[in-house]
């Protein structure tokens, strides 16, 4: 198979045999049989953790066959198809194609395929190296509503910037979700000091920003179409060609503006359309009051190596009958990694994306090449436990926040030794609060936290909480280190474990979170496949932890 081929079958068939483990392991090949034939997937190392090191050649009985025969073949499967459809079976077939399509696209344009998997990278460089998407996802590169143009212009690992289109618009037309203390025009400003059309804003006008492919969109929407037709919106122009994507697609980064911005896109990323939904939308300005409450600034002083990148303001266009339009909405996010500061920070989701060419991790890479690696991964893991999950574990059982801290969404910075030092979690749609914070913060905020519209159940809490920050995040460190050559899987487990139970020694006031990483034989893991076979969108989803399986705890027997 060709290194997008081997990219696309890894992740799309971790994601399968995660779900649906209607397979055989036999020495050095997974076997999944129809009754008839038999597809044989050759790996390089089993994961107790659930991230296999899977290679090629893939072989139907006695032909070796490529990753589109394979994929054709298990979309046949009758115990497969009973899940979902024909049709649907069809649309994901399409979906994982242009996923291929997108990653062979991706890797043949980058000039040096060793600089995002063995050189330094900053920031943005972090962002845009991520060529393979989800490690466990079967179309983590599909993007449906853009075209190959739109995909070289606005997709990350392409690394070309572009230039924001402005409006103008009524302010009887726009809604504002910010914290208190900040002035919403002030915050617009910041995006665009040389202001061209400063003679545009007066006492009933503002301008606004907006992503250039989400313009296109705006020309043809109904309702932006009679507010264009009343005079309340106005095309202005573009402005400042250095913005250029992060990993999400949808939220951009400037190298000198102290924010960056996240739009609602039109177009279907992994498991999503990707509008933000009326209910995000206030979510990063309760949750900026929270942060900057006094129990918060006790988190602070606990963890002064791990800070949240907020979300203050939202800002969205309302219709006529005073409606939020969702693929109007657009939210501010702190933007630290301006110059130096954006030295050697590292996105976990680009660490651990394994090498299409030889299946290694650009951390196992990296590690690779210090003098003495052995010592060098252990210390390197305690790092990573003690800097970033410490934190968003004790968010939780002290303070009663809830983060969903996937692989995206959390940025370490390393140090000239490739330790871990500091620590973001960025994200505020990926957030929620259990019943602790509404005891934390005070009558005031407590309300403001139960009218929030993500106050989690504790079932779904804990389940949520332990896929994003252990199944998700720390089990794929884990994989990555092991999978390498570098330490043995469950001597990782372990010293996870021992992290754990010396967590919950320390005394919390919320010990559920750890109790079930700890006890539960089985722990709750996302199930993007069949999320993707079956055509849910997640983000509107009823009960997201429908989309949930059990997955065996690697942990609990240790």
């Amino acid at each position: 198979m060709t290194p997008s081929e081997q990219a696309a079958a890894s992740c799309f068939f971790n994601a399968l045999l995660r779900e649906w483990p209607h397979y055989e392991i036999e020495p050095h090949h997974l076997a999944i049989s129809d009754g008839t034939h038999t597809l044989r997937i050759p790996y390089r190392h089993l994961s107790h953790a659930g991230r296999h090191r899977l290679n090629g050649p893939l072989r139907l009985d006695d032909y070796e066959i490529g990753f589109g025969e394979a994929l054709a073949w298990v979309l046949r499967h009758p115990d497969l198809l009973a899940l979902s459809t024909p049709a649907k079976a069809k649309a994901l077939k399409a979906r994982v194609l242009d996923s291929l399509a997108n990653l062979r696209h991706s890797l043949d344009a980058q000039p040096n395929l060793d600089r995002p998997f063995r050189q330094v990278l900053d920031f943005i460089d972090s962002e845009a190296a991520l060529l393979i998407g989800h490690s466990i996802h079967p179309c983590p590169k599909a993007r449906e509503g853009f075209s190959s143009e739109d995909t070289r212009r606005y997709a990350p690992e392409y690394a070309a910037a572009f230039p924001l289109c402005w409006y103008r618009v009524a302010k009887t037309h726009v809604s504002f979700s910010a914290g208190a203390d900040l002035e919403p025009q002030a915050l617009i400003d910041q995006l665009l000091p040389d202001n061209p059309w400063q003679d545009q804003i007066d006492a009933t006008h503002l301008i606004i920003p907006c992503h250039p492919y989400q313009h296109r969109h705006w020309q043809t929407d109904p309702a932006l179409k009679e507010l264009r037709h009343s005079g309340a919106l106005t095309y202005l122009g573009q402005a400042d060609s250095h913005w250029r994507a992060t990993s999400s697609v949808r939220s951009i980064w400037h190298p000198e503006r102290p924010w960056m911005l996240k739009f609602s896109l039109s177009v279907r990323l992994t498991n999503s359309l990707r509008h933000l939904q009326p209910s995000e939308f206030y979510r990063g300005a309760v949750l900026h009051q929270v942060l900057n409450s006094r129990p918060l600034a006790e988190f602070a002083a606990r963890f002064p190596q791990f800070q949240f990148l907020q979300e203050p303001m939202g800002l969205g266009i309302v219709d006529d009958a005073g409606q939020l339009l969702p693929q109007t909405l657009m939210l501010w996010r702190d933007n630290p990694f301006v110059g130096d500061a954006a030295h050697q920070v590292e996105m976990l989701a680009t660490l651990l994306q394994d090498d299409p060419r030889t299946g290694v991790s650009r951390l196992a890479q990296r590690l690779l090449q210090t003098a003495n690696p052995s010592p060098r991964v252990r210390a390197w893991f305690t790092a990573f436990l003690q800097v970033a999950m410490e934190p968003l574990l004790i968010a939780q059982a002290d303070y009663g926040l809830l983060f969903g801290a996937h692989q995206q969404n959390i940025l370490l910075q390393l140090d000239d030794d490739l330790m871990p030092t500091r620590a973001w979690f960025r994200d505020c749609q990926g957030t929620g609060y259990t019943a602790l914070a509404t005891k934390c913060y005070g009558p005031e905020l407590g309300q403001l936290v139960e009218r929030s519209d993500n106050l989690i159940p504790e079932e779904m809490g804990v389940r949520l909480l332990g896929y994003y920050l252990i199944v998700n995040a720390t089990f794929n460190v884990i994989a990555s280190l092991a999978g390498a050559g570098l330490g043995d899987e469950r001597d990782y487990l372990s010293q996870l474990r021992d992290f754990l139970v010396d967590l919950r020694a320390q005394g919390v006031r919320d010990s559920a979170l750890l109790d079930y990483l700890l006890e539960s034989p089985d722990l709750w893991a996302k199930g993007n496949f069949l999320c993707a076979f079956q055509a849910i969108n997640e983000n509107t989803m009823a009960d997201p932890l429908s989309l949930y399986h059990p997955m065996p705890n690697p942990i609990a027997d240790l």
